[in-house]
């Protein structure tokens, strides 16, 4: 294969850090595999494929990084039959490190479980198991804020309990938005807003996008002493969607309990 000349400095390039950025299909991993045979292959003291860590962000594209790298070495043995440091080679690729992110750091911790004080017969929990984990260490945190009764927990729980249960609190799944409120004026103190509507767009990954309207379950106590400022957090109630960005378009009809707008 014909390299171009930025992808053969590529290959080439030793003792470095090196940052390749290139379009999709413009040979970015034929260009890394090249790079790898040339590292285990040529030079008068070439490396072993188990020396080096070749890390993707999928398993499947882990898989293509070591099947490429077999052919690539196959091919060399043709050319080469007698070179005993490529046959090594070959049989060292099934035990390469060619690894996603994720697997590559369960195997450091496995190799080196005591200095991180761990029992060394630990494994991945399945989906089951952290959801309970997940729920015991919930229930111990909402327990110790109970304890501490902090004003802004309190109307953290106020807006997502139900009742005695603290269920929507646990699940998560709720969308909320946050703003200050001013009450401008110097003789009236606000006790609870009412009449409250959102419009919300949010952005998918896709590119396209959804919109939001919609009005809180419940209305939170917010009393806000004349002239004065105060965050409030509503809940809007459940939300199963996943975007990436999102854009108040407008929240209107604004009122206090007592009737004076703003």
């Amino acid at each position: 294969m014909k390299w171009t000349e930025k992808q053969q400095q590529v290959i080439d390039s030793r003792n470095r850090n090196l940052l390749v950025s290139a379009a999709a299909g413009s040979g970015k991993t034929a260009v890394l595999v090249e790079r790898i045979i040339s590292m285990i292959s040529e030079g008068t003291h070439p490396l072993n494929i188990d020396q080096l860590l070749v890390m993707t962000f999928t398993n499947a594209a882990a898989s293509e990084m070591r099947e490429r790298i077999g052919a690539a070495v196959e091919k060399k043995l043709k050319e080469d039959p007698g070179n005993e440091h490529l046959w090594l080679q070959s049989a060292l690729i099934p035990q390469a490190k060619i690894m996603t992110i994720d697997s590559f750091c369960l195997d450091l911790i496995r190799n080196h479980y005591n200095a991180l004080d761990i029992d060394p017969a630990f494994r991945i929990g399945d989906e089951g198991e952290l959801t309970l984990l997940k729920g015991d260490v919930m229930e111990q945190v909402l327990e110790e804020c109970y304890e501490t009764a902090d004003d802004g927990f309190l109307q953290f729980s106020e807006q997502f309990g139900s009742g005695k249960s603290d269920k929507a609190m646990e699940d998560g799944e709720n969308l909320c938005m946050s703003g200050e409120f001013e009450n401008l004026r110097n003789d009236l103190k606000i006790t609870r807003l009412n009449n409250f509507t959102a419009i919300i767009t949010f952005m998918n990954n896709d590119g396209t996008s959804y919109q939001y309207i919609g009005q809180p379950e419940k209305m939170p106590m917010c009393k806000i002493a004349p002239n004065s400022k105060k965050r409030i957090t509503f809940n809007l109630g459940k939300f199963d969607g996943n975007w990436t960005d999102w854009n108040v378009d407008a929240i209107y009809n604004f009122s206090y309990i007592n009737g004076v707008n703003f």
